[in-house]
């Protein structure tokens, strides 16, 4: 990323066009099949009530939508929606007591690696985020730092 962000390739838009130019190259893959990935998308989005986007759209529909960064066009790019994700982490006696051992298995997490583009971001976030849900879970981190 270092080449590549002082030139504005920072998003998804920018930086699958060269692999996906290389796709349509070797396979042969029209900018109208292209657009039929987001069309097909589209219809599926229509089944789930609380989809952001539900109305259908053709391919023309795509074609005609603003071009971001080519191939791409407005209608292709996904958008940034963060519904709600979580991690409950538990220590085994907790997980064992619970209600949900009769219906659940455990996942065990062997390891845990986190990397961010800088050691500070590193350091402040992820590893703070990771002490206080262990902590809380009431489980052991063992963590060590691979830089000096």
């Amino acid at each position: 990323m270092q080449f590549e962000q002082p030139y504005g390739v920072t998003r998804p838009p920018t930086m699958f066009t060269l692999p996906v130019l290389r796709f349509m190259k070797t396979y042969g893959l029209s900018e109208e099949q292209l657009a039929m990935v987001a069309v097909v998308q589209r219809e599926w989005a229509g089944f789930h009530p609380r989809a952001s986007f539900r109305d259908p759209i053709t391919v023309e529909d795509v074609l005609s939508s603003k071009m971001i960064c080519y191939p791409f066009r407005l209608l292709m790019c996904c958008l940034v929606t963060d519904g709600g994700g979580a991690l409950i982490l538990t220590g085994w006696c907790r997980w064992h007591d619970a209600e949900l051992a009769a219906v659940m298995a455990p996942a065990m997490i062997a390891g845990l690696v986190v990397a961010g583009r800088f050691r500070a971001t590193f350091d402040t976030r992820y590893r703070a985020l990771m002490l206080a849900a262990s902590g809380f879970a009431g489980l052991i981190l063992l963590g060590r730092t691979i830089w000096g």
